[in-house]
């Protein structure tokens, strides 16, 4: 009998031991996590979803209290808002999420840019991705193929439960939605959707999110993602409080949303020239070369949909907007620029929207306007 119960003894060790092991060894990816549940600040505009979840705003939030950069100092200062945030969120300043947050900043170089990326893929209510958190071009940075993704999620839940991050979101509600306001006014005729549409997805309809927030203004203005081949979804980080007087420059930023992934396809042969073009003047003109071969991709995306914002600006009678950036560049580069581009731009908008290749076009900027551009105006480059 003593036998017997020995050899059960150790047969239960030895199953409490691999249980144990096998708990242990289980993937992060299995963690059930609480949902973070709100009332998200949603509305839709024409093609555009303008919101405010979970994601982004936590993400913000933690990178305030572990005092990164671009988090601290808020654009827009003392406001209402930004003193509210800090006063309910400082005093979590020493959250063992925060402790992470500092620890990847901080120690491994972790940045902004990284963070918003993989806010990109959280599900809504901070309970897992909607993707694998893996380097994803254009959509999710490639720093999350060797760093702790899940530990990520999970700080981001523990810290929204800890903090109420629901409550603070309730009382706020009014300031969300003041903070899409301005979207609404200049997006709702829904001319602009309708021109970068044509311009760039052959008249496909436009698919796209906008996260607006205090918390993303400042250096963090702008951030900017999307696929082609995954049905057009964009999502973009925007400092609120837009008006119509910044209709130039949305038409921009919802450009620069959509051209990002298609600068992938784009001849590399030709941006190898024009980085040795810029590195030259630069160098003449005693200032350091690119350190990125990538930033000469953004010097010409920066062109690309500036010119096309002007010709949107001229066909929705925004007269003096238009004649006001044209002259800008007319000066940034010569008097003929601005005609060279345009006509490009009107050729390619004359092709039936079915029928438009815009790598194509690409292409045509590239070798007709861009070496002209970067090989003879010197002050471009500094």
């Amino acid at each position: 009998m003593k036998k017997n119960i020995k050899s059960f003894v150790l047969v239960l060790s030895a199953l409490i031991a691999l249980t144990c092991f096998s708990c242990a060894s289980a993937s992060k990816k299995d963690q059930v996590l609480d949902p973070v549940v709100i009332d998200k600040v949603e509305r839709q505009v024409g093609g555009i979803t303008l919101t405010t979840g979970p994601a982004y705003e936590v993400t913000m939030l933690l990178l305030r209290l572990a005092e990164y950069p671009a988090a601290v100092h808020p654009f827009y200062g003392n406001s209402n808002f930004n003193i509210a945030v800090d006063t309910w969120f400082q005093k979590f300043k020493s959250h063992k999420s925060v402790k992470l947050f500092e620890n990847l900043t901080k120690k491994k170089n972790v940045s902004l840019d990284d963070f918003l990326s993989l806010a990109n893929i959280m599900k809504d209510d901070l309970t897992g991705f909607t993707r694998n958190p893996e380097f994803i071009p254009y959509t999710v940075n490639g720093v999350w193929a060797t760093e702790d993704a899940y530990a990520v999620l999970k700080a981001m839940n523990e810290f929204a439960h800890d903090t109420k991050f629901d409550k603070f979101y309730i009382l706020h509600r009014a300031d969300y939605i003041s903070m899409q306001n301005g979207f609404v006014s200049v997006l709702e005729d829904g001319t602009i959707q309708k021109f970068i549409s044509e311009m760039f997805l052959s008249g496909k309809e436009l698919n796209m999110k906008i996260h607006t927030s205090e918390l993303l203004a400042g250096e963090a203005t702008f951030y900017g993602t999307g696929n082609g081949d995954a049905g057009y979804d964009y999502i973009m980080c925007y400092a609120p409080y837009v008006s119509k007087d910044y209709y130039f420059g949305v038409t921009r930023f919802l450009s620069k949303a959509v051209v990002n992934p298609f600068l992938q396809y784009v001849d590399q042969s030709k941006f190898d020239k024009l980085e040795e073009s810029v590195n030259t003047l630069r160098v003449n003109n005693g200032v350091e070369k690119l350190k990125d071969p990538n930033d000469i991709k953004y010097l010409v995306l920066e062109d690309i949909v500036s010119l096309n914002g002007f010709v949107c600006l001229r066909e929705n009678d925004k007269k003096e907007d238009y004649e006001y950036f044209r002259n800008e560049y007319k000066q940034l580069v010569n008097e003929n620029f601005p005609d060279k581009v345009e006509g490009l731009l009107n050729n390619y908008l004359s092709i039936e929207p079915a029928e438009r290749n815009f790598q194509a076009f690409m292409k045509t900027v590239e070798m007709n306007i861009l070496l002209e551009m970067y090989e003879t105006f010197a002050g471009r480059v500094k």
